[in-house]
């Protein structure tokens, strides 16, 4: 738990986590969209050596990924504000079984319909992965 895994260049809040957490599943999971519920960021990231206890402190569930493919039509809700998608494209979208097995956030999100499948990837286990591939956040 103690091991360094990156070094942090300041200290991120739990929004700000949120968003570099999406980050991270998009780009280990190969997805165009991705979602982090704010909930289930506990702790922010504070300056200086990241140890994988951070990851836990901040990610303590054991919740796994998830991806989908749809079409952008079937996106609507999921989609946030400022995001062009091609009603016709394809995409592949990622979040964590927690959001996808829970009826409120499916709702909420616009997920009915779409069929998600599980990926052998814990959520804190992709954003670790991520971290030490970026050595410093910035």
């Amino acid at each position: 738990m103690d091991i360094k895994i990156g070094t942090a260049e300041r200290t991120v809040s739990r929004d700000g986590l949120v968003a570099l957490m999406e980050q991270a599943f998009r780009e280990e999971l190969k997805a165009d969209f991705a979602v982090m519920n704010r909930g289930g960021v506990r702790d922010q990231l504070n300056k200086g050596d990241v140890l994988v206890r951070h990851i836990w402190n901040i990610s303590p569930f054991d919740n796994r990924m998830m991806t989908a493919r749809a079409k952008g039509s079937q996106l609507a809700k999921f989609i946030k504000e400022g995001e062009a998608v091609d009603p016709e494209k394809t995409y592949v979208i990622t979040t964590s079984d927690y959001l996808v097995n829970n009826a409120e956030s499916r709702a909420g999100l616009g997920l009915e319909g779409i069929l998600f499948e599980n990926t052998p990837d814990m959520m804190r286990d992709v954003f670790v992965r991520w971290v030490k591939k970026q050595a410093v956040i910035r």
